[in-house]
């Protein structure tokens, strides 16, 4: 999730270059790809969705998360945490190969005020992005020599890639006394235990034997759907004297024909994640109500401050042909969020072109079992509406959702913006209607004074109530 409300884009190109991996399809100069990525290692993240895309292996290796800005806690008021994440938005044309995709990934990635900053070397069968720099916990920028420029020289003796791996940890482990290494995350049954590592001979480093081994084991495949590719993980370090671990993953990426836009978001709440994104990708409005949250969707207590979203993956692809808000989001609808919800668990409704709902249908209780759930925004008001300030309205019409549904609903402050710009108008008492959801009266209530506002229903685990979120679809203008 593994979630820090955090976004990360790419654009990329085809594969240009000669390459022992099969090439994607060809495109056109003028054609330009898209990925979003949101995660705690976006750059991790975008670097795996590059090397499905550009079928070539792009290796990627954690700089130390040791800043209060990098950091987020897992659950509140613990002391385990998780990389806080960033965003990042990135054009790519396919004229300029894998080099320049990584290049330019990393150039604008870099300029962000948090999360590392990186640089990357290899070509032709490999590429790695490697990190040079970290914030410490003065929050000063300061340099960075990765655990894998080790110098690392495996003699001649007979081995698997497995003992490779094992061999670089443990020269890693006799003179950096940085970090604690753990055991790379290799499958006991995965190839590696039976390829014999072969030296080329230019190995120097740890990394040069983990790119190495990872060519071997390209190599050796028989089924040409899929790539090895790898990354080094180090985990956050909140406290002085903290020795972080450090983990190896040799990771199999499938190879698929790349759409030209994908979108990969790692979030405790994917859906509206997705949702936020979209919005602003298309300069449309779609608003989002999230279900109540329980069983192993929570992390903790619920109803305490000791508790926290599990997370969930969304992967999403779309063509050219359905590039548009409701073109994705009917995709979006047909898309497994892992591993909570399977593809029903959310419907889309379209009101206009520029307008839409995306309401839960379905929610995981207590014991785990999905189950059919109607949001109470779906039924009618059980009474008439009282007209007057906008926001005294929205207070009325939560308390009616709230007794209807049985589910405290209350109203989010309103940022000062938006309050300004609704200040200037008045709601008429709005009747009752058996047609009309108080999801319909909602949207009359608020497009009547500005089509621009959207809003979230959020589910707060801590006070176990849903909460009427307001937010922009249009930048809000900068102070000068």
């Amino acid at each position: 999730m593994r979630r820090c409300m955090v976004i990360l884009c790419a654009f990329c190109g085809a594969w240009c270059c000669e390459s022992i991996y099969a090439a994607p399809p060809d495109l056109t100069p003028q054609q330009q790809w898209e990925i979003i990525v949101e995660d705690p290692r976006p750059m991790n993240e975008a670097l795996i969705a590059l090397s499905e895309q550009l079928h070539v292996p792009i290796t990627y290796e954690d700089p130390p998360f040791e800043s209060s800005g990098d950091l987020k806690a897992v659950i509140p008021g613990t002391e385990s945490f998780v990389p806080k994440g960033g965003r990042i938005h990135f054009v790519y044309r396919n004229t300029d190969g894998v080099d320049g995709a990584v290049a330019a990934l990393l150039e604008q990635f870099n300029a962000n005020s948090t999360g590392g900053r990186f640089r990357h070397a290899g070509g032709g069968d490999i590429y790695n992005v490697i990190p040079s720099h970290y914030v410490n916990r003065s929050g000063e920028w300061v340099e960075f020599r990765s655990p894998l420029d080790t110098p690392v020289s495996l003699d001649a003796e007979e081995r698997t890639c497995n003992d490779a791996v094992e061999a670089v940890f443990e020269a890693m482990s006799q003179v950096d006394d940085r970090f604690r290494f753990g055991a790379g995350h290799l499958h006991p049954n995965g190839p590696w235990n039976r390829i014999p590592y072969r030296p080329t001979g230019g190995e120097k480093t740890a990394r040069d034997v983990l790119n190495t081994v990872t060519k071997l084991c390209n190599d050796a495949r028989s089924d040409k759907s899929y790539i090895y590719t790898w990354y080094f993980r180090v985990g956050p370090s909140a406290k002085d004297g903290d020795k972080p671990m450090c983990f190896f993953n040799l990771n199999r990426l499938s190879l698929r024909k790349p759409a030209p836009m994908a979108l990969r978001v790692t979030s405790s709440r994917p859906m509206a994640s997705v949702v936020r994104i979209l919005e602003e990708r298309f300069g449309v409005t779609i608003t989002y109500e999230d279900p109540p949250y329980a069983g192993r969707d929570v992390m903790g207590t619920p109803g305490t401050e000791q508790c926290s979203f599990r997370g969930g993956i969304i992967n999403l692809e779309w063509t050219y042909a359905q590039d548009s808000a409701n073109g994705v989001l009917k995709q979006l609808m047909k898309t497994v969020i892992s591993p909570r919800y399977n593809k029903d668990s959310f419907r889309m409704e379209m009101v206009d072109e520029t307008h839409f709902h995306v309401r839960p249908v379905k929610m995981r209780n207590a014991e785990d079992v999905d189950v059919k759930y109607k949001s109470p925004w779906s039924e009618p008001l059980s009474q008439t509406l009282k007209g007057g300030p906008v926001h005294v309205v929205l207070e009325r019409l939560c308390e009616q959702v709230s007794a209807t549904g049985k589910q405290p609903v209350v109203l989010a402050a309103i940022p000062e913006h938006l309050a300004a710009r609704l200040k200037k108008h008045t709601v008429a008492d709005v009747a009752v209607d058996e047609d009309q959801s108080a999801r319909d009266a909602l949207a009359n209530i608020l497009w009547a004074a500005d089509k621009t506002i959207s809003w979230q229903v959020i589910y707060n685990l801590h006070t176990q109530r849903h909460e009427l979120v307001l937010h922009d679809t249009k930048p809000e203008p900068s102070v000068q």
